[in-house]
């Protein structure tokens, strides 16, 4: 064992990269773990609840992790606080998208009916194998039909979520499962904790499905066994302003992307703040410093029609895999942004800088074109 004071893996020594990625914590494995009481892990989660910090850092994810146990009567992840400063604040609906969403996985469902089957001859035996060995044919043919719904036109679309249906036959396969979970809870042992709380946690998640107040899809569908049905509540923005806003904290969200043209009223109704009254909201919106027109560049092969959506010599241009010489553009930008590196350390002079480009803009044929701010 490897005595270290850091809690931060990146500054952790004698450890290499694939085992730092190995290390995590995983379905409720704290619960049975022998070394729970000397964890370096536990410990440190304890010293974070404790009061007489002036600040404390933390994720998105774990922040409304915080605010979601307090909603529901549970043990908070760290002291009362008066003030957050919640940075990057345009992040926060996508963190609140999986903290407050639901999913349920098919091989983590067969993963736990498999775990459930008794290992040993004992009283109810010959009854839980019926039960499991249902649950995951049932299972099986709830994630089949929910795949199957994914309409044509889309199966071959380079996406993250499918669209899907749940129809009343695969909401009497998934309801099967549900049954089948439930009855082997009260055939399993006491001491498997884990099991059950995992057990548990996937009946609570599969029985949301069965609401109308959702928003649901599919994710890898076409992964054998490995497909996972996920949902957002349809009141997601309404949710989070109610458990952000309505209390007596002061809230500061900053962001460099979080206002449209200094409007910040799609990030307020993203994030539920309809609700507050505009009194108790303070706008400040600053430019950026950033030159885009001087320092963007846009680089296009030269055979390109000029990027115009509205010219069909563009469309054509860019749609015809012949035309596009994406291999020379590669070339060209690995090499425009060795030299302006070089450029920048003052490694070359201006005239041999201008010299290199026009060089480099010959040999690969490329034009330059500026990006209008």
């Amino acid at each position: 064992m490897i005595e270290i004071q850091e809690i931060d893996l990146d500054e952790v020594k004698g450890i290499s990269n694939y085992d730092k990625r190995k290390i995590c914590v995983n379905n409720n494995s704290c619960m049975t773990c022998k070394k729970q009481s000397s964890c370096r892990y536990q410990k440190y989660m304890k010293q974070a609840k404790r009061t007489g910090y002036h600040f404390q850092i933390c994720n998105h994810n774990y922040f409304l992790a915080d605010v979601l146990r307090r909603k529901r009567g549970l043990s908070a992840l760290f002291p009362d606080y008066t003030h957050a400063i919640i940075d990057e604040a345009h992040k926060l609906k996508d963190a609140a998208n999986q903290m407050y969403g639901t999913s349920v996985r098919q091989d983590e469902i067969n993963r736990l009916l498999r775990k459930a089957l008794p290992k040993h001859d004992g009283s109810n035996v010959k009854r839980i194998r019926e039960i499991c060995n249902e649950g995951i044919t049932y299972n099986d043919l709830f994630f089949k039909e929910v795949i199957h719904q994914i309409p044509k036109e889309i199966e071959d679309e380079d996406t993250e979520k499918y669209k899907t249906i749940i129809t009343q036959r695969a909401r009497v396969f998934l309801n099967r499962v549900v049954v089948n979970l439930e009855e082997i809870l009260r055939l399993l042992p006491e001491k498997d904790r884990k099991l059950v709380a995992d057990i548990k946690r996937n009946i609570r998640q599969m029985k949301i499905f069965n609401c109308s107040d959702i928003i649901y899809w599919l994710e890898e569908p076409f992964s054998k066994g490995q497909t996972t049905l996920a949902s957002v509540p349809i009141t997601l923005s309404k949710e989070l302003g109610q458990d952000l806003w309505t209390n007596d904290i002061f809230f500061l969200l900053t962001s460099g992307t979080i206002a449209v043209d200094r409007d910040f009223n799609y990030a307020k109704n993203e994030l539920g703040m309809k609700q507050v009254h505009k009194d108790r909201i303070i706008e400040i919106s600053k430019g950026t410093p950033f030159n885009f027109k001087e320092n963007c560049l846009l680089y296009v092969a030269e055979k390109m029609e000029y990027p115009d959506y509205d010219n069909p010599k563009y469309i054509a241009s860019i749609t015809d895999k012949e035309d596009i010489e994406m291999d020379d553009i590669l070339k060209f930008c690995e090499q425009m942004a060795l030299l302006n590196q070089l450029k920048n350390k003052k490694l070359i002079t201006m005239i041999e800088y201008e010299k290199i480009k026009l060089f480099i803009k010959k040999k690969y044929k490329i034009g330059i074109y500026a990006m209008q701010h």
